[in-house]
């Protein structure tokens, strides 16, 4: 069967899922890669230099020299906490766009109970992950964020598409379980 003729096959469901799914993964990938969870104005030294806090990085925004820095092992429990739910997201929803691929294009898996059900469980688990790394970043990471020399730190841009993962994988989670009650699936089918 071709492609086209999978995705026609595909239930309405399966198709949103699959779009959702698709949209959260992207946007899952940009948060986890961006030095942008968070801002801070450094004042001290240099005047009004932006730093900004990724998961893995902290970079300024001078052009010519951004001096970033690694964040692997930083020893900030907070932070620390934030990388392992992101981690524990971002692995969660890949493997949702890899059991919707298999669910969609393989017929072996088309109605598949079991891989419906998988998908919705960590949807689940992907939106929890998530839910608790945006909000231990948004608790710990504002204006009382000890960074040296700065008067301002602030949520950005990598946090809020962290956040749209989050909703976007409690709709796709929502609309896997009517689709796997709709083909029959009981929890006890994990």
């Amino acid at each position: 069967m071709t492609c086209l003729g999978s995705i026609k096959q595909a239930s309405i469901y399966q198709k949103v899922v699959f779009v959702l799914l698709l949209i959260s993964v992207g946007l899952a990938w940009t948060s986890f890669v961006t030095a942008a969870w968070g801002d801070a104005y450094i004042t001290d030294g240099s005047p009004d230099t932006l730093t900004g806090y990724g998961l893995w990085r902290r970079c300024g925004d001078n052009e010519l020299a951004p001096a970033c820095t690694n964040l692997l092992g930083w020893n900030l429990d907070w932070y620390r906490a934030v990388q392992a739910f992101a981690i524990i997201g971002f692995v969660s929803v890949n493997i949702c766009v890899f059991l919707a691929i298999l669910l969609i294009f393989v017929p072996k898996c088309y109605k598949g109970k079991t891989i419906t059900l998988w998908i919705s469980a960590l949807s689940f688990l992907s939106a929890l992950a998530y839910m608790l790394a945006v909000i231990i970043f948004a608790v710990r990471f504002d204006a009382t964020f000890e960074v040296s020399g700065s008067d301002d730190a602030s949520v950005q841009y990598g946090w809020g598409l962290a956040f749209c993962v989050l909703v976007l994988n409690v709709v796709a989670g929502v609309l896997t379980i009517i689709e796997a009650r709709s083909v029959g699936a009981k929890f006890l089918d994990l």
